[in-house]
């Protein structure tokens, strides 16, 4: 797996990242859906960087263009396979 900037440095940078593996397609939100849902444990999986460049004109941040940015692995975990029985039906 490798991860590379969606951004380049001179924009604003996203305010969420969701990190899959290869076997999902992130352009497709249900999928990615399915790997937070069945993948991500918030304890363990969530990354919370505060005090990152952001959108000018977001009105959520504490002074402008600063924010934070959230990262949440949907990842397998290490060293185990995780069933894909339902992937993508929307049945369990």
């Amino acid at each position: 797996m490798s991860c590379s900037p969606a951004f380049p440095p001179s924009e604003s940078v996203p305010s969420l990242v969701v990190v899959v593996d290869d076997d999902i397609d992130p352009r497709d939100p249900v999928t990615v859906e399915w790997a937070i849902a069945t993948r991500f444990q918030a304890d363990q999986d969530l990354l919370v960087i505060p005090r990152q460049a952001g959108a000018p004109l977001d009105p959520s941040t504490p002074a402008p263009r600063l924010g934070a940015i959230m990262g949440i692995d949907a990842t397998r975990p290490y060293g185990k396979g995780v069933s894909r029985s339902c992937h993508g039906t929307g049945r369990r």
